[in-house]
């Protein structure tokens, strides 16, 4: 912000408030964050809403195979992915889709007879 100078000239009590600028700017500024904290809250848990469903619709079956997979204990799976949903639910359903695409393409191999 540029200094004004013809502003500079003008004796303090002349010029106004400027704490009470301050504090209107300060107030603005904190329901304008408000407003934004809000927003990020409700989609959040919008997000974490749909990932716990798609956790809790997925098979035993996808757990296991994915648990063989990766090595890991079923029960361990499904902790890390319950987890997962809840703290970090953009990734976990993004994870979700991207294994349950790997799992649909392993059950569509499984099904082929073999030529």
């Amino acid at each position: 912000m540029a200094l004004d100078h013809g502003v500079l000239n003008i004796p303090l009590s002349k010029r106004g408030n400027i704490d009470a600028e301050i504090d209107r700017y300060k107030a603005t500024e904190a329901a304008n964050k408000k407003k934004a904290h809000k927003a990020f809250k409700v989609e959040r848990d919008e997000l974490r809403a749909a990932a716990k469903a798609a956790v809790s619709e997925l098979p035993d079956d996808w757990f296991a195979w994915h648990a063989k997979r990766l090595g890991v204990t079923k029960a361990k799976l499904r902790s890390h992915v319950k987890s997962e949903a809840h703290w970090n639910s953009g990734n976990a359903l993004k994870m979700i889709r991207g294994a349950s695409d790997l799992y649909r393409a392993h059950l569509a191999k499984a099904d082929k007879p073999e030529a």
